[in-house]
């Protein structure tokens, strides 16, 4: 593996990195917004089964936890209820 090559462990990072190279189907770096090698049908199903996973899980919660609020939020956000 390269040295300059990083791995994201950070879910908002890696799924917004997945919805772009759906979209492209293309491996894309989003510092330099380089477009690398296509992907194959493995790695597209893949990427499409994490962001299902992620909007399925977010809706669960979401339905489970209908009052809840960041805690950090910011000071223009109306606050249900």
């Amino acid at each position: 593996m390269a040295k300059n090559r990083r791995i994201s462990h950070n879910p908002n990072y890696r799924g917004k990195k997945y919805a772009v190279e759906l979209h492209e189907r293309h491996r894309v770096n989003l510092r330099t917004g380089e477009i690398g090698e296509k992907l194959t049908d493995t790695q597209l199903a893949y990427r499409g089964g994490y962001e299902e996973a992620r909007n399925d899980a977010a809706a669960k919660f979401r339905k489970d936890h209908p009052d809840y609020v960041r805690k950090t939020a910011g000071k223009n956000l109306v606050l249900k209820g």
